[in-house]
């Protein structure tokens, strides 16, 4: 666990913290990357101002392959990346799909899909070929059901989905394992949870059983409040 360097997406959201801060708990060394200095201060509080040699952020975007140039070089200069998980995009439910403008479209595909896409491209290749890596893309249960009024996140992590299955399938000779961590339940905060929810702390355990134990290699876990603690314990399902 100590030699684990793993390079988190989505440092600032819900899911992100919850994973960053077990990551920490378990002696990994995490690079995590925020949007802006803001963002990155309040998660910084949020996990308790962690070690800078613990905790190493990166101020970026994937917004263009010329920005995550400029990241890839940020983040290289942390030292060698073992594992890279990517908690992109948010939640969107603002209506019928074809009540909205081509600008929203364009927005949420961004965040969504096309983060993704720029982001496996840019690092994947950096531990595709070294022993003992993992790139692990969040996802969620949207993407197979329709849900009233989101029906971009329907189409944006359904399309993420088929993404992930043609990359496992042309890396599938590679050394890192690549899987996907689909989320089929409501996670909140740890220190603001209500009914129903599942804690963020106990989500971040479940990927970090997924990131540290070799046994799962091209796999489409559909994760739940009933296995969590099954992938938590051995990464598999």
């Amino acid at each position: 666990m100590s030699q684990k360097t793993v390079l988190v997406f989505g440092g600032s959201g819900t899911v992100g913290q919850g994973l960053i801060r077990v990551l920490l708990e378990n002696a990994c060394r995490v690079v995590a990357v925020f949007r802006s200095v803001e963002s990155e201060e309040k998660a910084k509080r949020r996990l308790g101002n962690p070690p800078e040699n613990a905790l190493i952020t990166v101020i970026g975007a994937l917004d263009s392959e010329e920005d995550a140039a400029m990241l890839k070089t940020n983040i290289c200069k942390a030292g060698e990346i073992t594992d890279v998980v990517a908690s992109i995009g948010g939640w969107w439910q603002k209506g019928p799909v074809l009540e909205q403008s081509l600008d929203e479209y364009n927005k949420v595909h961004k965040d969504g899909l096309q983060s993704h896409f720029i982001a496996a491209k840019t690092f994947l290749p950096l531990i595709a070929d070294k022993e003992g890596t993992s790139y692990t893309f969040i996802t969620g249960a949207a993407g197979n059901n329709v849900v009233p009024n989101a029906g971009f996140v329907t189409m944006f992590v359904g399309a993420l989905m088929k993404l992930v299955s043609v990359v496992q399938a042309e890396y599938h000779t590679k050394p890192v394992r690549v899987n996907e961590f689909c989320i089929g339940c409501y996670v909140q905060p740890w220190d603001a949870m209500t009914s129903g929810s599942v804690s963020n702390l106990d989500m971040g355990r479940a990927i970090a059983g997924v990131v540290i134990h070799p046994s799962t290699r091209g796999a489409s876990l559909q994760v739940g409040a009933n296995n969590m603690e099954k992938l938590a314990t051995s990464g598999s399902l």
